[in-house]
């Protein structure tokens, strides 16, 4: 190990080499300081994304969705005034960030007539919070999972069109996912 080190020191100290060291050790520098400076911006950059995702689980809201829904269905052509009910399976569900620390250990036993392996394995995980200044904790959330459309029901003035209904059929399957046996579209009737 000595002699390693002597030898690099005697590649330093050379005069022949000392210029391309110090460029060397410049660059090795600068390398390092711009990782640092990238790896900042990669984790304020994480913590934007996430702060995002925690506070667009809170904006879901299923009668603001069926309004946006009733809108853009009313601007079909034939199809008139639109009313949209929209039926869930479930609600948002959100994931929190968990912290996972898994620890693991082999014990390896030899005797004389015979030799035994003994693996353990233990996993510790914990919800990671958010500490604010009036000292609530929040979890971080990972992921929202919104929640999964069950089936449409779709009242309108050309409900009564073949070609209009199936125009609405359409945009909804699209919008939704859901499949068109789940898709119902009515004409309006009159109001008492």
């Amino acid at each position: 190990m000595k002699a390693i080190f002597f030898n690099i020191k005697e590649k330093i100290m050379d005069p022949k080499n000392r210029k391309k060291n110090v460029e060397n050790l410049v660059f090795f520098l600068i390398s390092i300081v711009i990782i640092i400076i990238v790896s900042g911006y990669i984790f304020k950059e994480d913590e934007t994304v996430q702060t995002k995702v925690e506070n667009s689980s809170n904006f879901f809201d299923s009668e603001t969705f069926e309004k946006k829904l009733a809108d853009i269905l009313s601007k079909i052509k034939g199809a008139g005034s639109v009313d949209v009910m929209v039926s869930y399976q479930a609600g948002v569900e959100t994931v929190p960030l968990l912290d996972t620390k898994d620890r693991s250990t082999v014990t390896k036993e030899n005797g004389s007539d015979t030799s035994r392996v003994t693996e353990q394995n233990d996993v510790e995980t914990s919800i990671i919070f958010n500490q604010e200044k009036n000292g609530n904790k929040n979890p971080y959330i990972s992921k929202t999972i919104m929640p999964k459309v069950e089936g449409v029901i779709v009242t309108c003035d050309g409900g009564g069109d073949v070609t209009v209904k199936a125009d609405i059929i359409s945009a909804v399957q699209a919008v939704t996912g859901v499949n068109a046996n789940k898709i119902q579209v009515f004409p309006r009737g009159n109001k008492r």
